[in-house]
């Protein structure tokens, strides 16, 4: 054969593309589609932290609110060292011209049921700490807490979460986070 008769004939050209180069693009289209997948997820997880967070501070707002147009209650000390560890709760007795500490009793009600409610694996404490050196409260202060589902992965060691320095001395998991409140009555 010739050079002349090679030249003459027209060229076969690449059409269309080859196994590899697909299965290299189908590749890449997977391990991108798997990186979305993640990062929606972990959107997922901050979403839920921020619902439960905002369910905390309306729960606190709504209790501090009641406590606080309960003032004789609050001078008194009836919101000082409560606690709430989850489970379920019993309504306090009915009453109709309530005292000032069955009105506390009903607030403290209210309170549990909301976390009970509203955050999962919650929890609640309220202290009234006087300032100052006074003996007389002067502030109130409401602890909410609930179960983090970002922290709530069994492969994670004690070691590399750490305790939420909102929760009281107390409360020792780690996978709970604390909302905390004040309101100066």
């Amino acid at each position: 054969m010739s050079l002349q008769s090679l030249a003459g004939r027209p060229r076969r050209g690449q059409r269309g593309a080859s196994l590899i180069e697909v299965l290299v693009a189908l590749a890449l289209v997977a391990f991108t589609m798997l990186g979305l997948l993640a990062l929606q997820l972990r959107s997922q997880g901050f979403q839920k932290d921020s619902i439960d967070r905002r369910n905390a501070a309306i729960i606190a707002s709504d209790f501090l609110e009641r406590a606080t147009a309960n003032f004789s209650g609050f001078r008194n000390g009836l919101y000082d060292n409560l606690a709430y560890t989850g489970g379920l709760v019993a309504a306090p007795t009915a009453c109709v011209d309530c005292t000032v500490a069955e009105v506390q009793q009903w607030d403290w009600f209210a309170l549990q049921r909301s976390v009970l409610a509203r955050l999962p694996g919650g929890i609640a404490f309220v202290e009234s700490p006087a300032l100052g050196g006074s003996t007389n409260p002067s502030v109130l202060q409401v602890t909410v807490g609930w179960v983090d589902p970002l922290r709530d992965d069994p492969n994670l060691t004690v070691g590399t979460v750490v305790r939420d320095p909102e929760c009281p001395a107390v409360v020792t998991d780690v996978r709970i986070r604390c909302y905390n409140a004040r309101a100066y009555p």
